[in-house]
Formats: structure tokens, C-alpha cells, sequence
């Protein structure tokens, strides 16, 4: 199986490929057309000069032979042609090239050297400027490109003849191929910086991935606690955000797992310690008869404890899963509160709390679902009356405002510690260390209450000076 690297660089290399041949195949006839324009283009030039320098030294007498031949010698290695003049009757009389122009000159005596077969002289005489890729009728052993342009007299523009500037095919097939060294050296260098360009971005890309499926490995051995390093801002980066968000909040349900089942590991160890106690000792003799009887009432609330516990924690497991299913209409928040306080007025009463009750006397509608609302305002009302020490203060109000009902359940007494306000509503969670002061308390109620109110689409919050005062409040939209 490839590596991610190796398939990367071949799609890039591919990729590369197919864009160089396509760039090829557009670019490389017209640098072709372009190269043969400028050849033609310098071709002319020269021929043009070498035709200007004829015409004086004819004519002006004030140009010697060895001026022309520095011409001729200087056109030659420019263009690296073959130099012909040529008369009317298409015979050459000079033909030099940049090796041989000097024993061309030195021997020049107006006699022809060899006539051209081909009619090419002929059309630029008549036609002006031209320009033919062929051997003018074997006059060359090979194909040549050759510009011509005709001599004419600046006296009576009467014809001397052509000059005619020849280059050999190959000089052509050299630029050809100096295009395609070109163009292979440039693809040779796009494809080492294609190598070096995917090995980053592979390195890149697989160095997260190699990361995450080194910490999924330590997931599946229950080690929750990796974390995958996170630098940039591309879509990588934001996978491994994501990824380590995973990874916390797996480490968290993982720690709520372990805490869940140290916490129901406590709450049942104490009732069961107590009954099984309590049991042995009526069985094997230790506890008198006239006694039984008290100790059974101690073994029926302790198991009436653990049915609660048990409710409470399948309660919450429904909420939290979703499979409590919550039936939503509108209903009146006050009147639920109304008969809910009601409960109470026997635990008000033996505690001998002072109660203020703020409700208006209209309808308050709420959209929610009724068993749930009274849920949560019972065990508001119960956690204030179990934490109010004797002769304190319970305050329970409504009030509407914004187009929001708001809820508040207030008690003075010993409060709630800033340490343990951020996690008070955390399953199982007691405040109470020592557990102590509420051993009626299986740290699942305000777990509860969040809940309900999380699917209610809100939220509850509090507020607690230690030893003086504590308040829950929440709010529902008006219907």
C-alpha cells in the first residue's frame, strides 16, 4: 500500500506533467515562429548592409574593396551564414562565409564562381525582400534557410543584383534543441522542487494524522490524556482542535465513569454496611428482641435510601441519554410553584423557617413540560430547607420581565464555597466533603435540575456567600 506521501508526489508529478505538456505543445511552436523571425529579421538586416556597401563602392568609388570585405566578414559572424552576391543572371560572385571571406577577397576577380539553378534570385529581384527554406536547386548539399534582398542603384534604381544570406538548417535544429534543454532542464527543476514541495506538505499533513492515530492507540488502551501539538490556522489545524476536543472530553467522560462508579460505590456501601449490620445482629442474637423492631425501621429507611438512590441515578441516565421523553405545553410556573410549596409546609414548619413567597396572582405561562418543572423546583425548595439552619430565612419568588418568567429560590445558611461552585452541579458532587451534614444527599439532585433546564433550551445559575446566604435562579421565555 502507497504511503500518503508517495500518492501525493505522484498526483503532484502528474499534475506537473500534464501542465508542462500542455505548455509545451502551446508554447513551443510559436518560440519556434519567434526564433525563425528573428533569424529572418537578422538575416535581412545584414544582407540590407552588405547591399548598401555594394551600392557605394560601385557607384561613389569612395569605398574600398577591403570595406566591403569587413562587411561581409562582420555579417557572417554575426549570422553564422553563408554570404552570396549575385549578378542578374543568377551567377555568384562573391560566396564567402566568416572561415573563408579574406582568400575570397584577395583573389576577386569579378569572374563568376558558380551559377544557382534555382529562380530565387530571380523573385527577389522582382519581388524585393524574400525568404525560402531549400537548397536553392542543390546549389547547398543540405536545406537552408536563406533571406535575399535585391541591389539596386541610388542613382537610376536600375539592378545590380542580390545579396543573398544563407543558414544551415541546423542552425535551427540548434535552437530547437536549446528550447528543449531549455524546457527539459526547466521541468527537471520543477520536478525536484515538486519533490521537495510535496514532501513538506506531506510532512505537513501526515505528521497530525501520524499523531492522531498514535493517541486513538492510546485511547483504545484507556489513556485519554494525549494531546496532538496544534500550530497554524489551516483545515489540518482545525482537525487537530477537534481531534483534542475529542480527546478532553472523552477524558472527561472517562473521569465522570471512574467517579460515577466510585460515588455509587460509597452511597452503597454505607446503607448496605448498615443493614447487613443490623440483620446479622437480629439473626445470630446480638440485638434483644424488644429492640428488633427499632433497628428494623433503621434497615426500612436505609432501604427506602437506596431505592431513592436508584431512581435518581436512572433518572438522570434518562435525561442525560435523551430517552426521557419531555412533553412540551404551555402551563402556569406559578400555580406549579403554589402546589409544590405546599409539600413543604411540614419541613418549613419542624425547622420553624421564615418564609416569604413572591408569585403573582395572574396565570404565568410557560411553555415546558409539567412533571419536569416540578422536578426541578422541588428539589430547589428541598436543597434550601435542608441546608437552612433553624429559625433561617426561605425565599421563593416569580417574577415576570422581558418576556421571561425568572425564578429564584433563596435560603440563608452556610452557603456554598467558591471552590465548589463550579462543579456543584456535577453528577454526584457533594460540597460536603465529609459528607456529614445531608445524608439524605446522593450529589444527583442540582445534576437534575441542569439537566431539564439544559432541554428547557436554558440554563441554571447560583449565587452564595459561605456562611451567609445561597440563591438559584432561572428563567423560561413567556408563552
Amino acid at each position: 500500500m502507497r504511503s500518503l506521501y508517495q500518492r501525493l508526489f505522484i498526483r503532484v508529478l502528474l499534475v506537473l506533467l500534464c501542465s508542462f505538456l500542455i505548455l509545451s505543445i502551446s508554447l513551443f511552436p510559436q518560440l519556434y515562429r519567434y526564433s525563425e523571425r528573428q533569424t529572418k529579421l537578422m538575416l535581412q538586416r545584414s544582407a540590407e548592409r552588405i547591399a548598401s556597401t555594394i551600392v557605394l563602392y560601385f557607384e561613389t568609388s569612395t569605398v574600398p574593396v577591403e570595406n566591403l570585405a569587413e562587411i561581409v566578414r562582420s555579417s557572417a559572424e554575426e549570422t553564422d551564414a553563408e554570404v552570396l552576391i549575385v549578378n542578374l543572371q543568377r551567377e555568384v560572385l562573391i560566396h564567402a562565409n566568416k572561415d573563408r571571406f579574406e582568400e575570397v577577397f584577395s583573389t576577386y576577380t569579378y569572374a563568376p564562381v558558380r551559377q544557382i539553378e534555382s529562380d530565387f534570385p530571380d523573385r527577389v529581384a522582382k519581388e524585393g525582400l524574400s525568404s525560402e527554406f531549400s537548397s536553392l536547386n542543390g546549389f547547398y548539399p543540405e536545406a537552408c534557410y536563406t533571406v535575399g534582398v535585391p541591389v539596386h542603384s541610388q542613382v537610376n534604381d536600375s539592378l545590380y543584383g542580390t545579396v543573398l544570406l544563407s543558414t544551415t538548417s541546423s542552425f535551427l535544429n540548434a535552437l530547437s534543441q536549446d528550447l528543449v534543454v531549455i524546457a527539459l532542464s526547466s521541468l527537471g527543476i520543477a520536478t525536484i522542487a515538486a519533490l521537495l514541495l510535496t514532501y513538506f506538505m506531506a510532512r505537513r499533513i501526515v505528521s497530525p494524522i501520524n499523531a492522531m492515530s498514535q493517541a486513538a492507540t492510546a485511547f483504545s488502551r484507556g489513556d485519554f490524556s494525549t494531546r496532538i501539538p496544534v500550530t497554524g490556522s489551516d483545515e489540518i489545524t482545525n482537525l487537530s482542535k477537534a481531534f483534542n476536543e475529542m480527546a478532553a472530553n472523552l477524558e472527561k467522560a472517562e473521569t465522570s465513569r471512574q467517579d460515577l462508579i466510585t460515588n455509587i460505590t460509597h452511597e452503597l456501601k454505607t446503607p448496605m454496611t448498615t443493614i447487613s449490620g443490623f440483620i446479622n445482629g437480629i439473626l445470630d442474637g446480638t440485638i434483644p428482641p424488644d429492640r428488633q423492631s427499632h433497628y428494623l425501621q433503621i434497615v426500612l429507611m436505609e432501604t427506602k435510601r437506596l431505592s431513592r438512590m436508584v431512581s435518581q441515578t436512572l433518572l438522570a441516565t434518562r435525561l442525560s441519554s435523551g430517552e426521557e421523553k419531555l412533553v412540551m405545553r404551555p402551563v402556569d410556573l406559578g400555580e406549579i410553584m403554589r402546589r409544590t410549596l405546599l409539600g413543604f409546609e411540614d419541613a418549613v414548619n419542624r425547622k420553624d423557617l421564615s418564609c416569604a413567597v413572591q408569585i403573582p396572582d395572574s396565570p404565568t405561562m410557560v411553555e415546558a413540560d409539567e412533571d419536569s418543572m416540578v422536578q426541578v423546583l422541588y428539589n430547589l425548595i428541598d436543597n434550601a430547607i435542608k441546608y437552612a439552619p433553624p429559625r433561617g430565612h426561605l425565599r421563593v419568588s416569580l417574577r415576570r420581565g422581558g418576556g421571561r418568567a425568572y425564578v429564584e429560590v433563596y435560603n440563608t445558611g452556610v452557603g456554598i464555597s467558591k471552590d465548589a461552585l463550579p462543579h456543584i452541579f456535577d453528577r454526584f458532587y457533594k460540597a460536603d466533603s465529609s459528607r456529614g451534614i445531608n445524608k439524605e444527599s446522593f450529589g444527583l439532585g442540582l445534576y437534575i435540575i441542569k439537566t431539564i433546564l439544559n432541554r428547557h433550551n436554558t440554563d441554571i445559575h447560583v449565587e452564595s456567600e459561605p456562611g451567609v446566604y445561597c440563591i438559584f435562579f432561572f428563567d423560561l421565555p413567556l408563552v
